[in-house]
């Protein structure tokens, strides 16, 4: 029996109390956002989806290398921030929930719970049931990068 592939599976994670991690199997269907009581999604995949009591950011990403993720990252933290501090329930999607969705939960992680890219990566894998976490390398420089800009003093 072959094992169904990720992308196909409608999975959801809490990462943390109000924040969601999924697939696109599972963002794409708002039945299921709803029983979730998923208030707003970030859909970080290539194909928009129109909600009608689910408000939506629609990043339109593909997994590549040379993709740039990194000029939403001030964008979907504050946006994840937002709905973390108005207690709503915010998912954040694409495919599979291994590279794109993932970056997105990380850099938040890194900025608003000082955790570096390792331990995020890592909380993740344990909230996700031991699923894999595996930004492309593409991903991971950015990451790095967005890192390297949370650690350097601020100017008055």
């Amino acid at each position: 029996m072959a094992c169904e592939p990720l992308w196909n599976q409608s999975l959801c994670f809490e990462i943390l109390e109000h924040l969601y991690l999924g697939t696109s199997a599972f963002g794409y269907n708002e039945e299921t956002l709803l029983e979730k009581k998923i208030a707003f999604a970030i859909n970080c995949t290539s194909v928009e989806q129109k909600y009608s009591k689910v408000g939506t950011l629609f990043l339109n990403l593909t997994d590549e290398v040379n993709t740039n993720i990194a000029k939403y990252f001030e964008l979907t933290n504050s946006t994840i921030d937002q709905c973390i501090k108005d207690h709503k329930n915010i998912l954040i999607f694409c495919n599979s929930a291994v590279s794109r969705s993932p970056s997105f939960v990380i850099a938040y992680l890194m900025a608003h719970k000082n955790l570096k890219l390792k331990e995020a990566i890592d909380f993740i894998v344990e909230k996700k049931n031991g699923r894999d976490v595996d930004p492309n390398e593409g991903f991971r420089k950015q990451l790095k990068e967005f890192a390297e800009t949370l650690t350097k003093p601020k100017n008055c």
